[in-house]
């Protein structure tokens, strides 16, 4: 989950053509030539104002390297440089982006057009400029101090990674495309309503959920929102679903119609007795899972009775369970 953010920004092949612009004109937006260029980044690198530690040089060094190579889809590297503002105009060919590991506390309002890569991780946002390029397709910016995030998110947005930030609640109208939604650690009481119907992966552990959207997206697959607040799921939880966890919540029982392609059950740490008769026993519910399943109940309140029923028929008429 947040780990994989160190993976945002990644290579691509050089296209000649239209893609090979003039790289003055690609950063300046004019063919004023080399001089104006290092004039510009020059005075962003020697601002007075910048904090002592922050190697300005070293970034401006790594822009007129980026731009020799005239390949406008190689990633741009400002890494660990305790910047704490971006140069005020980047290349305007740029595609990937990978600032992170600063002090950024903001994004320039004016990114390039052509972005579709972000990676803006563990810095010190606090919010993200309303108007973010029209092609981007993944922004990671976990590890920050976001409260909130755009209202109107790039229209083919397909992963948004925002783990360990302080977001309260999320856009009612995310991206239509979007195939990835992480948002572990913040402090999201609810999520939207229409969650889109491209999303795949859904991650919002450690947040203060208290439910879940009733209708989930049809081609939803993994759903993790261990450490909130939920005490029950929804009756109908998404056919193509394979992993669910939903651990260390206050769940009293289970849906009867669990998906039947579930590879992975987590419910470890709630508060679950296994009560109920016919369809709603546990028993039940559970032999309607396939054998190759893994079903783990650790850590709630079961009757001896059910707990010793269920490891004998354990792997035989029910999944693996483990206890």
């Amino acid at each position: 989950m947040y780990g994989r953010r160190q993976g945002g920004v990644g290579n691509s092949s050089e296209q000649g053509g239209e893609d090979t612009f003039n790289w003055v004109e690609g950063l300046t937006g004019s063919s004023s030539g080399e001089a104006a260029l290092k004039e510009i980044l020059l005075a962003w690198a020697e601002d007075g104002q910048q904090e002592q530690d922050e190697d300005r040089h070293e970034a401006m060094a790594r822009i007129e390297a980026w731009t020799e190579t005239r390949n406008f889809r190689a990633p741009l590297n400002l890494t660990s440089l305790s910047l704490t503002a971006l140069p005020p105009t980047l290349p305007a060919g740029l595609q990937r982006l990978n600032a992170n590991d600063n002090r950024l506390g903001r994004l320039p309002n004016n990114l390039p057009p052509g972005l579709r890569k972000l990676s803006a991780c563990d810095n010190q946002l606090t919010t993200l400029p309303e108007v973010l390029p029209d092609m981007l397709e993944t922004l990671y910016v976990d590890g920050n101090r976001l409260t909130r995030l755009p209202n109107e998110l790039p229209s083919g947005l397909k992963y948004l990674y925002v783990n360990h930030n302080r977001l309260t609640s999320l856009p009612d109208n995310l991206p239509p495309e979007l195939r990835e939604l992480h948002v572990t650690r913040n402090e999201i009481a609810h999520l939207p309503e229409n969650l889109p119907l491209e999303l795949t992966d859904l991650r919002a552990e450690l947040n203060n959920i208290i439910r879940l959207p009733e209708r989930l997206p049809a081609k939803l697959t993994r759903l993790e929102v261990p450490h909130n607040e939920l005490t029950s799921l929804p009756e109908d939880l998404p056919a193509t679903l394979k992993w669910l966890s939903t651990d260390s919540n206050e769940l009293t029982h289970l849906p009867p119609n669990l998906p039947r392609g579930l590879e992975e059950l987590s419910v470890r740490g709630n508060n679950l007795r296994g009560l109920g008769d016919g369809r709603t026993a546990l028993p039940y519910i559970l032999s309607q899972l396939p054998p190759h399943c893994k079903v783990y109940l650790n850590n709630n309140p079961l009757p001896d009775r059910l707990r010793a029923h269920l490891s004998a028929q354990s792997g035989t008429s029910l999944p693996q369970i483990f206890l």
